[in-house]
């Protein structure tokens, strides 16, 4: 070995051994699958965290839509939150399974449009029950066209679904859902911006015989117009928020209150109580005070008296 070498033969043959022979790059992958590729294009580990109110909104989105499907099929139903999470429109488009009513909607006034999505299992299911069914869900009921009765109940959901999404977002903000075409599957994957985020809100639909699944998924693009009143119901006002305070205050002296004061009591058995007729009197004591209370809660006491004609208490 001259003095310029620095690596001996073996110590270059060793080195050599631990390139791969195929493509001489080298695996990092964790055969155990511990290591996954991540994509920072796709913020969906803080998008939930920013908006809470949402989650609160379908909770109440929940409880509505089970009384507008029990009016519907006048029979008991049930609606709970089964996922709320952030998606690719790509991955969620691919994630739906064929034979389901695929439906985009715009929630005005906020821009773009939206997707509502009910499953097969969910449409035969609101046939059957409708129609007081045994609950057998029908053979070849994938890939087909729905019928004109399936399409009439899809209609009839989605109508119940728009009342109810009104309704749950009112406390935050306003807006009112329009049917804009149903989609078939093909069309809804086909889209220019795959990697679009999407607000996935996945809600079950349950009754005594079946169930299904029920979509809404919003872009979170189209919610940046109402970002900070969804944010705004849940933050804590700061200390210094005078305008807050001044708003808070004012509803609460502005709020009506029901005040009951009982001026007399008497008694009387249950004889002279069933010989009652019209034009009798009631002898009542002379009681000069009267505590006066709002929801059983004693507020003050006052002297009673006549004014104008009328009864009246002059608070002491």
């Amino acid at each position: 070995m001259s003095d310029a070498e620095i690596l001996t033969q073996d110590e270059k043959d060793t080195l050599l051994k631990g390139v791969p022979e195929e493509n001489g790059s080298v695996d990092t992958t964790d055969p155990d699958g511990g290591i996954s590729r991540y994509d920072f294009k796709h913020p969906a580990h803080k998008l939930k965290a920013h908006l809470p109110l949402l989650e609160v909104a379908n909770h109440r989105f929940s409880a509505l839509f089970t009384n507008e499907l029990t009016t519907l099929l006048r029979q008991k139903s049930e609606v709970s939150l089964d996922d709320f999470s952030m998606m690719k429109f790509e991955e969620y488009t691919h994630s739906l399974e064929n034979g389901g009513s695929n439906n985009r909607v715009k929630l005005a006034p906020l821009p773009g449009t939206s997707l509502m999505h009910l499953d097969a299992d969910l449409v035969f299911t609101l046939v059957d029950r409708f129609f007081g069914g045994a609950g057998n869900k029908p053979e070849n009921s994938t890939n087909r066209p729905f019928t004109h009765t399936e399409q009439r109940l899809i209609d009839h959901a989605i109508s119940a679904a728009f009342k109810s999404l009104a309704s749950a977002w009112s406390t935050m903000f306003d807006i009112t859902p329009e049917f804009v075409r149903a989609e078939i599957s093909s069309q809804i994957t086909s889209t220019a911006n795959p990697s679009d985020v999407l607000v996935v809100s996945k809600f079950k639909v349950s009754f005594v015989k079946g169930e299904g699944q029920f979509h809404i998924a919003i872009p979170y693009s189209c919610l940046d117009p109402v970002k900070p009143l969804l944010k705004a119901s849940i933050d804590k006002p700061s200390a210094g928020n005078d305008e807050w305070s001044r708003k808070f205050n004012g509803m609460v002296v502005d709020s009506s209150v029901e005040v009951q004061g009982i001026i007399s009591e008497t008694s009387i058995n249950l004889r002279q109580l069933s010989q009652f007729k019209q034009g009798d009197f009631i002898a009542l004591g002379q009681n000069q005070q009267a505590t006066f209370y709002a929801e059983n809660i004693p507020l003050f006491n006052a002297v009673i008296g006549a004014a104008n004609g009328m009864i009246s208490a002059k608070v002491l």
